[in-house]
């Protein structure tokens, strides 16, 4: 290795799979640039697959969902994932197992969180009838519940999840920045007449 090449950081089962596997994804032959790497079942031969190529397989599964996925958790908190990459970046692998979100596709489809090959993977349930009413009236009470109640959606935008919840995402973030600056004026507050 020259000085000037860098080893991405790997966790020890990872590196493990980078060795058992010659450092190379078995569908495209890149160098493994990615911390997780997954070891995959292709016939009676098993081979590691980088993110992208994995990426690639789950959304031409007939049960992908379609992706931008809205996820619901127990608080009604809600987040938007594009990829399984994302899926897998953003959660942990006991929120699928203890079924800690309810969730849905872009066009309203209800979709439920698996593992898989050791990595978090989305579903649409058997269930193929869109349920738009109820993404959308999630995504509502999360912004309800989370962003300034005072803010009210646009018109043109109740119809569409993806623009209603990016909405709602920026008025929750407003909200949170508020707090905080209020909760820093307290402090500042405080420290001077409390000192």
């Amino acid at each position: 290795m020259g000085k000037d090449s860098v080893t991405p950081p790997v966790c020890a089962v990872c590196a493990a799979k980078v060795r058992k596997y010659g450092g190379r994804c078995g569908k495209c032959t890149r160098d493994f640039c990615s911390r997780h790497i997954v070891e995959w079942k292709d016939g009676d031969s098993q081979v590691a697959l980088c993110i992208v190529c994995f990426d690639d397989i789950e959304s031409a599964r007939a049960d992908a969902p379609q992706y931008p996925i809205f996820l619901n958790d127990r608080d009604h908190y809600m987040t938007s994932l594009n990829s399984t990459a994302d899926l897998n970046y953003t959660l942990e692998p006991i929120d699928a197992e203890d079924d800690e979100y309810a969730g849905w596709d872009s066009i309203g489809r209800p979709v439920r969180l698996h593992l898989e090959h050791e990595r978090i993977v989305a579903r649409r349930t058997t269930s193929d009838h869109p349920e738009m009413s109820k993404l959308l009236a999630a995504i509502r009470l999360y912004a309800e519940k989370y962003g300034d109640p005072t803010q009210v959606s646009p018109e043109a935008i109740l119809h569409d999840p993806v623009l209603l919840f990016l909405w709602a995402d920026a008025n929750v973030e407003k909200q949170f920045e508020r707090r905080r600056l209020l909760n820093r004026l307290r402090r500042f507050w405080r420290s001077i007449f409390h000192s």
